[in-house]
């Protein structure tokens, strides 16, 4: 990545990426904003694809790997990361100068009793799915963030690992879940 985006010149995102234990778990990009977040071991970063700089950086724990997505949800757009390990926050994308700012919006932080091991949103950003504890999948609305609309406890736990094991079908109708590590099987709901 150093070598795509130049980032030599932004001497924090360079220590960042070189660091010896570093890994990128995920980035994903929005293309009307030209910002793309990365997700690593132990921090989720933005960077402004244009200014090829850090916009914004934030401490997390070992978990969340795949949790950071970009969202419109009422006509605003939101970047959604997972910094503990039992909420995911909602931060507003708000233009600021010649940059963005990240304001975080209480009224969709997604918190739960548990674990979150992943999470996953619908293309229309209608829905969430979240996999509590490796074994119990919740369906939620965006428009009702701390209502459970579905709940279902899984026959076997999932064990976490660093590879993305939850996809939500782009209509939110259905779901897919590997078994994890050494599980040959996976979970197709719908």
């Amino acid at each position: 990545l150093n070598e795509l985006f130049n980032v030599g010149k932004d001497k924090e995102l360079s220590e960042i990426l070189s660091g010896r234990d570093q890994v990128l778990y995920k980035c994903c990009v929005d293309p009307e904003l030209q910002l793309i977040s990365m997700e690593g071991k132990k921090w989720c970063g933005v960077v402004d694809m244009q200014q090829k700089k850090t916009v914004k950086k934030w401490e997390k724990g070992t978990f969340g790997e795949h949790a950071s997505q970009w969202l419109r949800v009422a006509q605003q757009k939101y970047l959604a990361v997972q910094l503990k390990s039992d909420e995911i926050s909602m931060f507003k994308v708000v233009p600021h100068e010649e940059s963005y700012q990240f304001v975080e919006d209480e009224a969709y932080k997604i918190s739960v009793k548990g674990t979150i091991y992943y999470c996953d949103f619908d293309r229309d950003s209608n829905n969430v799915v979240l996999l509590i504890d490796g074994d119990t999948l919740q369906l939620r609305s965006m428009s009702n963030i701390g209502e459970i609309k579905n709940s279902i406890k899984l026959e076997e736990k999932v064990a976490q690992m660093s590879l993305c094991c939850l996809q939500l079908s782009a209509d939110g109708k259905h779901c897919v879940l590997s078994g994890g590590n050494n599980k040959p099987y996976f979970y197709v709901i719908d």
